[in-house]
């Protein structure tokens, strides 16, 4: 592979969605990452209807999104802890679910303090690149609130 292969495949991981691709050829291994965002737009909510996902959530829920393509784990698989349900309050940073995606697995982090809204995936189920899995719904910012 050379520099032009990199920008067509990063090229084609951005216009499918993918925020992860492992590539191997006999003793050759070649990884790539992007970097993921939570929050969902207009355009990928469009990718989704197509896939049966819901396309509209309550007007003031945010979605918590996954971070790559991969099985949509409820909880931690090495942890006894119980999975969160809707209305469980989250703090910044904490894991709500996991994506398994062969020996990887990733965490589905609250981007801000809020309550968890209702699943918008089943555990079990196989979900794309920033596919929304929760809703979720902030705590009011009072950072620059006088009182």
């Amino acid at each position: 592979m050379n520099t032009e292969d990199f920008d067509k495949l990063v090229a084609l991981m951005l216009a499918k969605g993918f925020s992860h691709v492992s590539y191997e050829l006999d003793d050759r291994k070649v990884s790539l990452t992007l970097p993921t965002h939570g929050k969902t737009g207009a355009a990928q909510e469009g990718l989704n209807a197509g896939a049966g996902m819901p396309t509209r959530a309550s007007a003031k829920a945010e979605h918590l999104c996954s971070p790559l393509i991969g099985t949509l784990l409820a909880a931690h698989p090495g942890s006894s802890q119980k999975a969160l349900q809707e209305g469980d309050a989250v703090s910044k940073g904490q894991p709500v679910a996991y994506v398994r995606s062969g020996l990887m697995l990733m965490a589905v982090i609250a981007e801000s303090a809020g309550k968890l809204g209702r699943p918008l995936v089943q555990p079990g189920s196989v979900v794309g690149y920033n596919t929304p899995v929760f809703e979720f719904f902030p705590e009011p910012d009072t950072s620059g609130q006088k009182g």
